[in-house]
Formats: C-alpha cells, structure tokens, sequence
C-alpha cells in the first residue's frame, strides 16, 4: 500500500475551503482512494476537488472532481480535557464542531498519475522525542502551486490517551500525538511520515506513512500552541474499512479472516530518548566561532532622518556586501513613514553611533566599537538592482574589507542551486528581535529547506534554478539581510528576506464578535522563512558588475517606465512569485456525464 500527498478544496456556493490529503494505492484488486480530516460540517453537501499535482506544466494546475464514500465521526470526548482547560481545537472550532475522517474516491482518470511515494504504516514505533516529516499543502488559496508538497520536521512532544489506563503502558502508541511543529491554514490531513535518515522526503520508497494531521491546539490565552497528529493505527480503530487490511499471497493453509490480522504490541521507547527531549524543533543557540561556522553575516544600522534602524547583511565579495532593499529603504523615506519590518534601535548606546543627523549606514565589526561608515554620496555606494526585488548591494573599499579579514570574516561560499533540496539540513545566521552592541553575536537557528520553487525554463539567467526558497529555520525582525547556509558545509543558501504574517485564527463565536470590530489579529511564523536564492543574487551581481553598469541607488517607482524601473532584467515570473501571485490557472475537472442509452421505437 503506497501513499502520495495532496492537496483539496470543498466548494459550496460563495463558501469554500480547502486541506491535505493522502492518495492512497494498492497493488492488487483493491481501488485506491483518499484520506483526510474534515473539520466542515455537511461536508457532504460541498463539490470536492484534488490536485495530485499530475500537472502538464506549471501555468496549470488540475483539480479533479472527487467523491466522498465513507465518513466516520472523531469521538468529541477524546478531546474534553483539552475543551475544559481553556484550549480551542483548530480548524474544528472555526466552523462549528464537526471533526472527522474523509474517504473519497478519486476519478479513475488519475489513478496512474500520481506518483506514489513510500508505504502506509498500520502500526508504528514512533515514541516520543522522535522526528517526523509533514508533507502538506498550506496556503492553498494563496498559491496552490509554491505551497503544493510543503515539507516541514516535527518533534514528538507527548502522547494522548482516550482511556487513563492505556497512559499507564509505556509501549503504547497513543491516540494522539502532540508536535511542536508549527500549524498552519489548510495542513489538516497532511501526511505525517517516518522517514530513514538518509531517505528522500518526497519519493524515497522506505518512507512510512504513520499518521495525518488533525489540526492545532491553541490555549486561549496565547500562552501557546501544539499541532495534533492521528496516527495511522487509530484511524483503523474508529473505522477497520476506512483503511482495508493488505492483500495476502494465496495459500492453502491459510485461513483468511478478519480474526488473522495481528496488532502487535509497540516496542518500548528507550531512557535515552525519554530524557533527552528537544524542547522545540527549531533552536535557537548563541553562535561561537568555532571551525567550520561560517563568520560572513553582520549587523548593519540605518541612520535616516534622525532615526535608527537595524537589519543584517552579508559579506558577499571583496569591497562588496548584500542586504535587503526594505533594510535600507529608510533612506528613501521620510521621518514619518514607516520602515517595514526593521527594528528601531534605542538611544541607550549611542557611544558606538555617528550621533550627527546625516544620513549613513554603519556595519559594526567588533563590539569593541570597529566599524565601517557608508556616508553620502549613497548613490556613489547603494545599488538597488530592481525595484521588486529585495536587494541591494553596498559597496565598501579595499580598507574596510581587509578590516573584515583581519577580523575573521570571510566571503562566503555560494551554494550550486541543484545540490539543495527540500528536507537539506540548513541554518540562519542573523541579527535578529534584539541587537546588543556591546554583546556582537548574530542568532543561530537550525532547520530545514521546507520549500524550493524552481523556474527551470531551460534558459539561463534569473529565469533558471531556484526563484524562492522557504525554510524553518528562525526569521525575526532584524534578521533580514542575514544568511540562510547549508550545515553540511556552511555555503550561502541565499539571503533571509522575511517571515510569514497570517491571521490568528478565531472560533465561530469569536469571529461573530469581531465582525463588530475593526481589523483582524494577526501573527508571525518565526519558522516561515523567505529566502532570496543565492543564484539571483549572483545573476544580478554579473549583470550589473561584470557588464560595468554605473553603480548608483534606484529610488522604487511604480510609476516609472518598465525599461526604466531596474538595471538588471529579471523573469516576470519571479517577481509575480515574491508577490505570491498566481501566475498559473486553477482548472476544475468535473466528472463527464454518462449518457442515457434510449431505446429505439419498435417498427
């Protein structure tokens, strides 16, 4: 029995919604069919449509009709401790209360399109303090193509119980687990896989489908939140039809019978992995220079018009840094206006600040006070290549960059765009949520590449290779401009450009009273990183330093001209991407009907 993530919507009228799913396939008679978890109530009622991602090219994306052949209610009491302690069970309490496993049959034209990825494991070994693999399709409204196969890593943080005396045996597999993983909108029924270390996320044949995603607890307070997994094991027990047991060789001397399948017992977890739990899946640790650490990323402070701001930036070549252009935006602004997400900075340690009112950025290098001054002319020294992307260079002299040598920093060291893929072990480095000059250390956190989105339209250029990278790996204010580098040999991935905003979600009776306020909560995914692929930067480095380009800052213009408003030409489609934009079209495949057969009149 094979498996293969994808992606769904349920359409009722102007009401429409969207989750994950698995595909699920087996070898011999048996149809295959399609798991996922239903928060909507009458789901029957909606029009129900998968993506497998069988898409002919990507300005297209197909959603196929599919149809619902078993639905089984989720037992409400499993989840009473969490509804009498002051949590909400998302997205479950958004629509009402409805909570329940889906098995839907797909249209017979894809059976042999998508692509099955590893095996359905009826039962599993994972114990608390193991890691997972979440293969789901978040944001599905937003781009159902960037986000189609999003792949993140969880940590087993603790197992639920429907009955107080199964708690008791330290062999059993739950009936829900708890991850520290982050949720997010339309990852219910995502594909929770254990995975052999050196195995392929998305097509390795040893991966083991051990559970879907339910939804995500929240305590109402904000004190905190834990995504919600039902393993595979437990699905089979609320309803042995939902997923029919394996085909068996033909033999004689066995009897073929419900009573012949065998549910062992779980092996026990072992002491090392009880007391040796990660507290959540993404760390966070003081970076140290040690050999092997990457010493490239620097704190960079924005002095415009009587106001301090800070970002990062990167020591990309010699006499050459890279930021983002939303970093150094405040130059083009006034006073009043806001900067985006960099970080004021406060007047406590102006000893280490140009305290005159010109406008300049300064790079610090030690918090003993050395550092490099970017004054005016700017234009003489900022290169902005492209009003819609994210970048700009900052040009320093051979003194300031033999300073970062003498220093210990180097240049980094870019990353070919086909050696990453998603689930690479990766980590940010970066100045981020505080700066303390006096304490000179960037944040260092661990995750993985999530997402690549890669524009490989056979040419070369920005066109070609990797156009947007998501990775979990921490992202706050102030880390924009920092590095995104691969663990395994500490090259630049490409650089940190933001984290993701969403809206909070609301229960129905909370979503009835804000209808009467203004405006809607919102929160950051810290672990949602954007990143600007380093072959971009590279492109529009050659395009502008290799091509002797005059050297000077572009002020962002919508008005301008199309051939006036970038020095480096840049895919469309590229730009469309860091806007979330669709540049592909939704096509819904209903079912053909089936022609009535008429009986011809008798002569």
């Amino acid at each position: 029995m094979k498996y293969t993530p994808i992606a769904l919507q349920y359409v009722l009228n102007d009401s429409i919604h969207a989750s994950s799913g698995v595909y699920i396939t087996q070898q011999l008679s048996t149809q295959p069919f399609i798991l996922t978890v239903n928060h909507v109530p009458r789901i029957g009622e909606y029009l129900i449509y998968a993506n497998f991602g069988d898409n002919s090219s990507p300005s297209q994306i197909s959603w196929h009709r599919v149809s619902v052949l078993e639905e089984v209610a989720i037992n409400a009491s499993d989840f009473e401790f969490f509804d009498s302690h002051q949590f909400n069970l998302y997205p479950r309490d958004q629509y009402g209360k409805a909570l329940s496993i889906l098995k839907l049959s797909p249209p017979p034209t894809v059976t042999a399109a998508a692509t099955a990825t590893g095996s359905v494991a009826r039962k599993s070994t994972t114990a608390i303090g193991d890691q997972v693999t979440i293969v789901s399709s978040p944001f599905n409204f937003t781009n159902s193509l960037i986000f189609h196969q999003f792949t993140t890593t969880a940590r087993i943080v603790y197992k639920v119980y429907a009955h107080e005396h199964d708690a008791d045996d330290v062999n059993a597999a739950g009936d829900y687990w708890l991850s520290d993983a982050a949720y997010m909108e339309n990852m219910a029924g995502g594909a929770v896989i254990e995975k052999p270390s050196n195995a392929d996320i998305t097509n390795g044949s040893e991966n083991k489908l051990v559970g879907l995603v339910l939804g995500n607890l929240r305590k109402i307070n904000g004190d905190g939140n834990l995504m919600v997994i039902i393993p595979m094991k437990k699905i089979i027990q609320i309803s042995p039809t939902l997923i029919p047991p394996p085909s068996t060789p033909q033999s004689n001397s066995l009897i073929k019978s419900s009573s012949s399948i065998l549910y062992k017992t779980l092996s026990s977890t072992t002491l090392s992995k009880l007391f040796n739990l990660p507290s959540i899946s993404t760390k966070i640790t003081t970076l140290r220079t040690t050999p092997g650490d990457a010493k490239s990323v620097l704190p960079l402070i924005i002095n415009a018009s009587n106001h301090r701001t800070w970002g990062s930036c990167i020591f990309y070549k010699d006499q050459l840094l890279i930021t983002n252009s939303h970093v150094i935006a405040p130059f083009f602004q006034k006073a009043h206006q806001s900067t985006g997400s960099i970080n004021s900075i406060s007047n406590r340690r102006k000893l280490y600040f140009d305290s005159t009112t010109s406008d300049n950025a300064t790079i610090l290098i030690t918090n003993h006070g050395d550092s490099i001054q970017v004054t005016s002319p700017l234009d003489k020294k900022i290169i902005v290549p492209h009003p819609d992307l994210d970048l700009a260079f900052i040009q320093i002299d051979h003194r300031a960059s033999t300073l970062l040598l003498e220093n210990g920093y180097r240049p980094i060291a870019p990353c070919q765009h086909d050696s990453i893929a998603e689930g690479d072990s990766v980590y940010t480095q970066s100045y981020g949520l505080f700066f303390d000059p006096l304490y000179l250390q960037p944040l260092k956190s661990h995750g993985i590449i999530n997402c690549i989105y890669r524009n490989d339209n056979g040419g070369a250029g920005a066109g070609a290779g990797a156009g947007l990278i998501i990775a979990s790996a921490s992202c706050f204010n102030g880390s924009s401009g920092g590095g995104l580098f691969t663990s395994a040999n500490d090259q630049l991935v490409g650089m940190i450009c933001s984290n993701a905003k969403v809206y909070k979600p609301l229960s129905k009776d909370d979503h009835q009273q804000q209808k009467h306020s203004s405006g809607k909560d919102t929160e950051k995914l810290t672990t949602f990183t954007f990143v600007l692929p380093v072959g971009i930067i590279d492109y529009c480095y050659q395009q502008m330093y290799q091509n002797k380009l005059k050297p000077k800052i572009k002020i962002i213009n919508e008005d301008a001209d199309v051939d006036d408003r970038g020095l480096v030409n840049i895919d469309s489609k590229i730009l469309d991407l860091w806007k979330l934009k669709p540049f592909h079209k939704d096509i819904y495949i209903d079912p053909k009907p089936v022609p009535t057969l008429t009986s011809k009149a008798k002569l």
